[in-house]
């Protein structure tokens, strides 16, 4: 494991997040307006915004821990740890039924171009999935360290 500073670790998740953001408004714009492949321009605008959600997410955990020195609240992070849950959720749904779909497309005679292809939405759902495992697990992580200091058990809600 790296020794790097909090300082840069953040930059690095920004930079992570702000990436994702980026690459996923311009799918959305390049599917949906130049080739006309509505499904992806959704799965890429999906994407983006489950990466800005981590982006948050990140930016609150470090203002959280680093600038002020105290814990997160445990009901934010039980809201990251759901949009996690969520986007996890019609991530593998959307990789499940374009991938069945790309299949049945491809043993037919008329197989869709590239850009119209069911493989390309599948990869966007896989980014989607991808983000939503990044905010489950910073909840996740940020829980365990909110337990350990404080005794904060996010069932109950309350502080042994």
């Amino acid at each position: 494991m790296c020794e790097c500073q909090p300082k840069t670790w953040l930059a690095l998740r920004v930079i992570y997040c702000v990436g994702g953001v980026l690459l996923g408004i311009l799918v959305a714009v390049v599917f949906g307006v130049h080739f006309h492949n509505r499904h992806a321009a959704f799965w890429g605008l999906s994407s983006s915004a489950f990466s800005a959600l981590s982006l948050i997410q990140f930016i609150y955990l470090y203002n959280r821990r680093h600038v002020k020195g105290v814990s997160p609240h445990g009901a934010v992070l039980c809201l990251f740890g759901t949009a996690g849950s969520i986007a996890i959720a019609i991530g593998i749904g959307g990789i499940g039924t374009y991938l069945g779909l790309g299949i049945i497309d491809s043993k037919s005679d008329n197989e869709p171009s590239l850009p119209h292809s069911h493989y390309v939405v599948c990869v966007w759902c896989f980014m989607t999935f991808k983000w939503g495992v990044t905010l489950y697990w910073n909840a996740l992580q940020a829980f365990r360290q909110l337990s350990t200091v404080t005794g904060y058990t996010p069932i109950s809600g309350k502080y042994s």
